[in-house]
């Protein structure tokens, strides 16, 4: 999974009745959203609101303008029904500067009520105890249960058996391609089963020199060369990074699996020359290749959705990773 989000409530949430953070649990699980009040009038609806509410309960989140103000018109659906709890939001636009808000105000005993923390570094938090369970909560609630999760969605958030904290969303990474260059190349769409050697038997397809001067013009690969991208293919290949992945002692990046993945995906570039080189990437991501219709496939999460929905010049689709050998 990648950039996952999940919701964490502060400590002194202990405050609030099982039914005030059902209800709350319940806006962030999803409502229908009205359409959005200008930023003034919005402003002076919020502190009306606050004015007549008998709890008023502060929800920080971070997010691009469009992630802003699909929030802003939860918290209004939500402030509708339940118009005896006003929800102040705190917007942070950057994941960088919202962790490091996150910390300063933990640090301080000042952070929001409730707060999205990735899902990779929300343990510190829980281990710190600043964190309040919200697994009691949801087994008094009549709004959410636990059974409305997929175990495998959820299983994370426990901290010592206690559930800490609810996704609020997921995303995997998936692999989108270009439709019109996988036809151009004469190869096969993604099947739900492809194979390693499928994705770069395409991948080398659609690579190409179109102008004959010696410099690849499209690849047929991209993504970012992080652990979040590499971790799936070598989990795929029946290894792992760590010992333990819940008690981690040691990196096991030399067992024979993990190897023999990591050497594959290094291969794409070094071996095959199927993706952009570093010095490549650093002039133009990969990620712009594949909007500008000259990168066959592009690994990323579902975050890319919104951007890759105003491709006009050709047609893109989504597929599953590639199953391992």
């Amino acid at each position: 999974m990648d950039n996952v989000k999940i919701v964490a409530v502060w400590n002194r949430q202990r405050r609030l009745s099982v039914v005030l953070l059902g209800a709350l649990l319940l806006l962030l699980a999803g409502c229908t959203m009205p359409t959005p009040t200008g930023e003034g009038r919005a402003s002076s609806e919020s502190a009306r609101r606050a004015e007549e509410a008998d709890h008023q309960i502060s929800f920080m989140v971070f997010g691009d303008p469009a992630e802003k103000v699909a929030y802003e018109a939860l918290v209004s659906a939500f402030n509708d029904v339940h118009p005896e709890i006003a929800v102040e939001l705190q917007h942070i636009p950057g994941q960088s500067d919202y962790r490091k808000r996150l910390g300063t105000d933990f640090a301080a005993g000042t952070p929001a009520d409730i707060v999205l923390i990735n899902y990779r570094r929300y343990a510190p938090f829980a281990a710190k105890g600043v964190l309040e369970p919200i697994g009691p909560y949801l087994d008094q609630s009549d709004k959410i249960k636990v059974e409305d999760f997929y175990e495998q969605a959820i299983a994370p958030y426990r901290w010592d058996g206690t559930l800490m904290c609810i996704p609020q969303n997921l995303s995997s990474l998936v692999v989108y391609y270009n439709r019109d260059l996988f036809e151009k190349a004469g190869v096969p769409l993604p099947s739900n089963d492809w194979t390693w050697d499928e994705f770069l038997a395409a991948a080398q397809a659609i690579t190409q020199d179109t102008d004959g001067d010696g410099i690849t013009d499209i690849y047929g690969i991209g993504t970012d060369a992080t652990i979040f991208r590499v971790a799936p293919f070598v989990w795929a290949n029946g290894g792992d990074l760590v010992d333990d992945p819940s008690n981690p002692t040691k990196l096991t990046l030399d067992a024979p699996a993990t190897k023999e993945a990591l050497q594959w995906f290094i291969d794409l570039q070094v071996k095959h020359q199927v993706a952009p080189g570093l010095i490549e990437e650093q002039a133009e991501a990969s990620e712009n290749r594949f909007l500008n219709g000259r990168l066959g496939m592009f690994l990323n999460s579902r975050r890319g959705v919104p951007t890759y929905r105003t491709i006009e010049n050709f047609a893109w689709d989504v597929a599953p990773l590639p199953v391992g050998p």
